[in-house]
């Protein structure tokens, strides 16, 4: 077999940027379709629907990147809001229109091949949306420090579980995956795998079994498992 032709990978490269840009302004313009649709006040179900798997696609397509965590929030906002355009609130309504905007830089800044990060405007709104604290999609830059800060996002999480249903399980979830990789960047290894096996319990829980004092209890007991592993090293 001869040896690939001199500027073979490159070309390769090539058609997969091109691969991609085409498939990431099919998505935006998928987005753009389901938003003005839902704006309408048609086929609202339909609509939201299609933005969530839109934002899905986008957290997939970036598995390996720091923006992973803002489209999985996203997804996570809009996967939480009424499918019932009379029951959405103008600020949810805004946020939803700056996602669109948010796709548009994130497709340019990929065109170009540079880093791309939400704006801290829209990153602040979309957190008070979720009414949640510190945005995880800056988790990847996070060190030792912020162990702390997620442990008592975590807490605060479980404590309203029971109440909050799907939307507060996909929380634990984002948050438990950001303390795993705040644990291994920082060598404690052993929090780190705590937080696997704990991922691992949340993946077969129901929304309906948050509700159940056993659940609670064994949320609790795990939150201990990771305080303490974490006490014992800092």
């Amino acid at each position: 077999m001869g040896e690939p032709r001199e500027g073979a990978t490159a070309d390769i490269k090539i058609a997969r940027w091109k691969i991609d840009q085409v498939a990431l302004r099919k998505l935006r313009q998928a987005y753009q379709v389901a938003l003005i649709s839902l704006l309408r006040k048609e086929e609202v179900n339909v609509s939201m629907a299609r933005l969530s798997a839109v934002l899905a696609r986008l957290r997939d397509f970036c598995h390996s990147e720091p923006s992973h965590f803002w489209w999985q929030e996203t997804t996570v906002f809009v996967d939480g809001l009424p499918h019932d355009v009379v029951a959405l609130d103008a600020d949810s309504v805004a946020v939803l229109r700056l996602i669109e905007g948010e796709i548009k830089g994130f497709i340019d800044a990929h065109a170009q091949g540079l880093d791309w990060q939400a704006t801290a405007t829209v990153m602040a709104k979309l957190q008070a949306s979720l009414g949640a604290g510190q945005p995880l999609s800056e988790v990847d830059q996070i060190g030792a420090q912020d162990v702390p800060t997620l442990l008592q996002r975590l807490e605060a999480q479980i404590h309203t579980s029971s109440q909050s249903g799907g939307r507060r399980l996909d929380d634990m979830r984002i948050c438990l995956e950001a303390l795993q990789n705040a644990a291994y960047q920082t060598s404690l290894y052993e929090m780190g795998d705590l937080c696997l096996i704990f991922s691992e319990v949340l993946a077969v829980v129901s929304a309906d079994e948050l509700a159940q004092e056993q659940t609670q209890t064994d949320l609790f007991d795990w939150l201990e498992r990771l305080s303490t592993s974490y006490n014992e090293v800092s």
